[in-house]
């Protein structure tokens, strides 16, 4: 009867040992199957994310694209200075000249803040437009500084374009240069 009960024990245990095998397995198979649902449904988050801001970054570059743009630019870096007094601060410009000192720094200032929203790497695009962003701000500056003064309302008034114009200026040209040829043009060999 002893040999009997051994069987009997020996089939269970191979019974259960065969289930908990299959178990493992399944709960194996699931955790597997959980974590690649998760790692899949992150991913798509985050491209869908950004695809949410593509039209914004369009409509960035489409303004850069204008002729009118680079005109306002080009005002504000050579011109604004020895055409009108800083201390009128940006809202005692003419309208002409505050038109496109505010229309310049607040541009840059949107890729600043796309950049501080994580839409925008900061590296590529502050290697990027280094030199304009510090030219813009070197322009403006005093005319901002004024404008602090004298407006209640005004303390961090283009605060991002001041501190994105810090950080470009501590870029070297040489940093520059080593981002265009890892990220320029290709050429075909």
């Amino acid at each position: 009867m002893r040999g009997v009960e051994e069987a009997q024990c020996g089939i269970y245990r191979a019974v259960v040992d065969a289930s908990t095998l299959v178990n493992v397995v399944a709960i194996a198979v699931s955790l597997l199957a959980l974590g690649l649902s998760t790692t899949l449904a992150i991913r798509q988050v985050r491209i869908s994310r950004h695809a949410n801001h593509v039209p914004a970054v369009l409509a960035l570059l489409t303004e850069f694209r204008s002729v009118d743009f680079h005109d306002r630019h080009d005002f504000v870096t050579a011109r604004l200075a020895t055409t009108h007094d800083p201390r009128l601060g940006l809202s005692g410009l003419p309208d002409d000249a505050r038109r496109a000192a505010l229309d310049v720094a607040y541009y840059y200032q949107m890729f600043w803040t796309m950049i501080m929203l994580g839409i925008l790497d900061e590296q590529a695009v502050t290697l990027m437009l280094r030199l304009r962003v510090m030219l813009v701000w070197e322009a403006l500056a005093p005319y901002v500084h004024r404008e602090r003064e004298i407006n209640p309302v005004g303390a961090h008034l283009l605060a991002g374009l001041e501190a994105w114009a810090a950080k470009a200026a501590v870029i070297t040209p040489e940093a520059v240069d080593r981002f265009y040829r890892v990220h320029g043009p290709r050429t075909s060999s």
